[in-house]
């Protein structure tokens, strides 16, 4: 009998999960400010832009540059990155030498924009084939600071390189160009100095709910079915105990 509900429960939980799972990878709603021009109801897609203020490559924790970012982000309602669904979704575009690369954000096959709109990538792949489709040169404030150095820690294929933190020199990038620079400037520097930073936002998605035009849904058994299903199941379980205890 015991046996049987931690499988009934089980069976419960991995639906509820499904459930959720599909909700989340559908991506946080854009604001319209944040949504490019050629995209359509439904379609997902991530967004970049450098920092307006900067920040020495030595501090502790990536957290600490993602609450760098997200502050930058919260600074300004040009584009919508201080929109409330985005409060603390923000991530620095880095490598950082306690383990974290923040590369990982960005996935699958969802194109990646600059946030003027301006496509960058059309994909994870294409973003670290060592050179992008326009420079990631805009601020959260819709300004354009030319070409200014960026903590990365990264090389050109996104993966850690002399990483921010407590090492005396990290790699960095710079803001105004399309090849390996942007990512990699070349070389490595005393991290103590101040730098810009890459953020990069969630997955978000274009408009409302994708309709149920758009993807045909298969059919799931609600939570209320589920538990009607426990039950049901429960008693039979018990019933058939009963019987073959009078038997």
């Amino acid at each position: 009998m015991r046996h049987m509900r931690r499988v009934c429960g089980s069976f419960v939980v991995s639906i509820l999960l499904c459930v959720a799972g599909s909700a989340f990878a559908q991506g946080i709603p854009a604001p319209a400010a944040m949504t490019p021009g050629d995209l359509i109801d439904g379609d997902t897609f991530y967004v970049m832009f450098v920092t307006s203020t900067t920040h020495p490559g030595n501090l502790a924790t990536a957290a600490d540059y993602d609450a760098a970012v997200n502050a930058a982000a919260q600074s300004s309602g040009f584009y919508g990155t201080d929109d409330s669904s985005l409060t603390g979704q923000w991530r620095a575009f880095i490598g950082h030498d306690d383990g974290t690369n923040r590369a990982d954000v960005v996935g699958g096959a969802a194109p990646i924009y600059r946030i003027d709109g301006t496509r960058l990538a059309n994909n994870r792949a294409d973003l670290l084939d060592n050179t992008i489709a326009a420079t990631v040169s805009v601020t959260q404030q819709g300004g354009a600071p030319g070409s200014v150095f960026v903590w990365t820690g990264m090389n050109a294929t996104g993966a850690t390189s002399y990483g921010l933190g407590a090492i005396d020199q990290s790699r960095y990038g710079q803001s105004n160009f399309t090849d390996t620079t942007w990512l990699d400037g070349g070389g490595i520097t005393p991290n103590g100095q101040n730098y810009h930073v890459y953020a990069v936002s969630p997955l978000l998605r274009v408009g409302a709910p994708a309709a149920a035009a758009q993807v045909t849904p298969v059919p799931v058994m609600s939570p209320w079915g589920a538990a009607a299903l426990v039950a049901a199941l429960a008693g039979v379980v018990g019933w058939r105990r009963r019987s073959a205890t009078r038997s």
